[in-house]
């Protein structure tokens, strides 16, 4: 598999949809116009999109697994990490270097509204937010009463937790010998019993995430499986895991209407079943049915999503420091802003740890 053409996904632009989205949540209390956040913030749009972006995590990262480290569990686990931690510690500085600009500005009244509280600026404080990235990290904040410098992180100690499974998936498999796809399919098969078992009043953490990764893996599988047993196989799990992912969804939705009596529970559900459809419909337009320009454009746009994740927040905090007023010009400049920044990004130290990963991986995708 490894000398056969990587078969391209037309993800990047449905991507970057899903990260403006949580940029919108996240800056409809300060940026937007007050009838905007009226009509939005009770759909939880942003927290759907994460929903969503951990199905595709679990598609993306599962074939990549199976595509590039049949053999080499430590090479994924490596590319992963460069994947995830490197961006977040500049985006940790990068923050702190705007909430230190604001500070010195007089305008810090911007910083709370979106980095979450203004922060003391000492080397503790970055290097326990540095951490909180890990598994275990919200733990790490908590105990030692240090406030999170980009909430976001909650969602990579998710993403890690995932990827910590794969390898382990990785590791079973060489020792065993066992196929891999035989390996993710029994741990996708116990994790949604772990998930099942587990009582929907404790069922928090990681735990509630699992049917959507699992969702991911089971439709990679089904639609690149060949025989028809393991076909068969694919496709039970992944009704299954959707059927389990739909309750996760009403159990997600649960929690968010007892601390928010308006959030709408409906246009949530349908949100999220609407993005999905656009992303299974995605999967079943190749590649080569497209121009070089939509695929170069896509491409582009898939690489500046995850700085926009993680950027979005102290760019929209120097957003309401520059325009003091929420309106829609406000709005637009914050996302203008953010774009601007994850552009950045991607042609300078994003392109730096993608060419660090392409040797990991050992070829460019």
């Amino acid at each position: 598999m490894p000398n056969t053409p990587f078969p391209y996904r037309l993800f990047g632009g449905f991507r970057l949809l899903l990260a403006v989205l949580v940029f919108i949540q996240h800056a409809l209390a300060n940026l937007a116009p007050q009838a905007f956040e009226n009509f939005l913030r009770p759909v939880e749009a942003g927290s759907i999109a994460v929903l969503i972006f951990f199905v595709l995590s679990g598609f993306i990262v599962t074939e990549a697994a199976v595509y590039f480290y049949r053999e080499r569990p430590a090479a994924f686990i490596v590319n992963r990490l460069l994947r995830i931690v490197p961006s977040y510690v500049i985006a940790l500085l990068i923050t702190l270097g705007i909430v230190a600009l604001l500070i010195q500005s007089g305008t810090e009244h911007a910083i709370a509204g979106h980095v979450g509280g203004i922060p003391n600026l000492t080397a503790e404080e970055f290097l326990l937010n540095a951490a909180a990235v890990f598994p275990g990290g919200k733990w790490l904040l908590d105990r030692t009463g240090t406030r999170p410098i980009l909430d976001i992180a909650w969602a990579l100690r998710v993403e890690l937790a995932f990827y910590a499974v794969l390898f382990l998936a990785l590791v079973v498999s060489v020792r065993t010998r066992l196929r891999i796809e035989t390996v993710l399919t029994t741990i996708g098969v116990l994790t949604l019993a772990l998930w099942l078992v587990t009582d929907s009043a404790h069922r928090h953490s990681m735990i509630q995430f699992v049917p959507f990764f699992v969702f991911g893996a089971a439709v990679f599988f089904a639609v690149t499986v060949k025989a028809a047993t393991g076909r068969a196989v694919a496709i039970g799990l992944t009704v299954i895991s959707a059927v389990l992912s739909g309750l996760a969804l009403q159990g997600h939705e649960a929690m968010v209407f007892a601390a928010d009596p308006s959030h709408n529970r409906s246009a949530a559900t349908g949100l999220f079943v609407a993005l999905s459809l656009v992303w299974m419909g995605l999967l079943t337009v190749p590649a080569r049915s497209v121009s070089p320009a939509v695929l170069w454009w896509d491409k582009q746009a898939g690489e500046a999503t995850y700085p926009l994740y993680l950027l979005h927040t102290a760019m929209s905090a120097a957003a309401s420091a520059l325009i003091a007023e929420r309106g829609w010009s406000a709005l637009i400049f914050g996302l203008v802003l953010s774009l601007a920044a994850s552009i950045l990004a991607v042609r300078t130290y994003e392109a730096a740890i993608g060419r660090l990963r392409s040797r990991v991986r050992g070829r460019e995708i």
